[in-house]
């Protein structure tokens, strides 16, 4: 069998404890430690979490730190509109589904994700309820079919 990666930490939102992929997930990574939280917010995971808590002071500790940790979380707003309040950039207005965010665990150089969010989220986030996201899809696909 080949060497797959898997998390050193995971952190699980309550309210998806018992989702069938949180639990599938789990089950990929015995040995793993799993804590869990109440609040999806940033602060409450990295408080949560012993690797991004001892992470070194630097961007690029806590990159590399956050490659280590997953987030499994509820499917909020899965299905969204991306904009920019400002003229920062020209990326025109798009839709977007978001079941992974800062989902890459690789360590490539080159590629512009690695920084993107890593300060203000510094983990793998994975959404669940596929059930609901389903949903949202449906709506979404909905309103651009009239």
């Amino acid at each position: 069998m080949r060497n797959m990666w898997r998390p050193k930490e995971v952190i699980v939102n309550r309210s998806v404890k018992d989702d069938p992929i949180t639990k599938y997930f789990l089950g990929q990574c015995p040995g793993v430690p799993v804590k869990y939280v109440g609040a999806g917010k940033s602060k409450d995971i990295i408080a949560a979490s012993d690797i991004l808590k001892n992470s070194g002071p630097s961007m690029l500790d806590k990159i590399l730190a956050g490659k280590q940790v997953v987030y499994i979380s509820p499917a909020r707003s899965a299905v969204d509109v991306f904009t920019m309040p400002d003229d920062r950039m020209v990326c025109p207005h798009f839709e977007r589904l978001k079941l992974a965010s800062n989902g890459c665990f690789y360590q490539c150089d080159w590629c512009y994700l690695k920084l993107t969010y890593r300060a203000a989220f510094p983990f793998i986030t994975i959404r669940v309820q596929y059930d609901k996201v389903q949903r949202q899809l449906e709506k979404r696909l909905g309103k651009r079919r009239k």
